[in-house]
């Protein structure tokens, strides 16, 4: 169907007398707009299910580059839809356990920020893969939010679905 432009063109030129506006009989990209929030609200509620499936507990390995360190985290985490919240944990003579606030996307795009009472906060992001595994960097953030390795250190995580109990 043809795309109705507003203002006068050769194609849609009138004589004076007819001057009644042209009433578009379907407008493309209102249509196109519309069909892709239908498919939005059918994929809603898979997109939820992905999302809940992350809250648990969650056991693996974090190396800090500039150690090097290698060190036991831990996550426990709790999920409204794609914000994250919960408990980081971390051993093996690294420092920086404490709370986390974050988010997860659809893309299979995890971030989250540590405050602890030790370091700097930390950053975390990464992957999330279609089993539960998670891993990718994270950095010290300094006062203006920035990753900066003289405030602290830098390096990659991993972790696995796993039980309060066991370890990874």
């Amino acid at each position: 169907m043809p795309l109705v432009m507003p203002g006068p063109t050769a194609a849609y030129s009138r004589s004076a007398s007819n001057n009644a506006p042209n009433v578009p009989v379907h407008d493309a990209p209102t249509y196109v707009m519309e069909r892709r929030s239908q498919n939005r609200r059918r994929l809603l509620p898979l997109l939820l299910l992905l999302f809940l499936l992350l809250a648990g507990k969650y056991n693996g390995t974090i190396i800090d580059v500039l150690g090097p360190v290698r060190g036991n985290m831990s996550l426990t985490i709790q999920q409204q839809q794609a914000k994250i919240r919960g408990d980081f944990t971390v051993s093996g003579g690294l420092a920086g356990s404490g709370p986390f606030s974050g988010y997860v996307t659809n893309k299979n795009y995890i971030q989250f920020v540590v405050q602890s009472r030790d370091v700097n906060p930390l950053f975390f992001y990464g992957t999330v893969q279609a089993n539960g595994d998670m891993g990718g960097n994270y950095c010290s953030l300094d006062s203006t939010g920035r990753c900066n390795s003289n405030v602290g250190g830098y390096g990659t995580w991993s972790v696995v679905p796993g039980s309060p109990s066991g370890g990874a």
